[in-house]
């Protein structure tokens, strides 16, 4: 279902059959539905990936920002947030 409503604010109207039909690789041959069918199914994988801890197993570089590493997170998790001095 969160696969259905993140589509919906995104404004692709992908009915949650058709995203358990593409879970099924039972795809639209309409290639409109067909490539929302799929963007479906990549946006449950990648939410799998993530609710098994994937995010925190890798260092994650965007641009030339980069993220804390994976084994600080916890620490990052359990402090007080405090305003970044100047």
């Amino acid at each position: 279902m969160n696969c259905y409503c993140s589509n919906l604010i995104k404004g692709h109207n992908t009915h949650p059959i058709d995203i358990e039909r593409a879970l099924n690789n039972d795809l639209s041959a309409d290639p409109e539905q067909r490539n929302l069918q799929l963007a479906a199914r990549a946006h449950i994988a990648v939410q799998e990936w993530i609710d098994a801890g994937g995010l925190r197993d890798r260092d994650v570089q965007v641009g030339r920002r980069v993220a804390i590493s994976p084994g600080a997170i916890p620490r990052f998790a359990r402090r007080p947030a405090r305003p970044h001095e100047a």
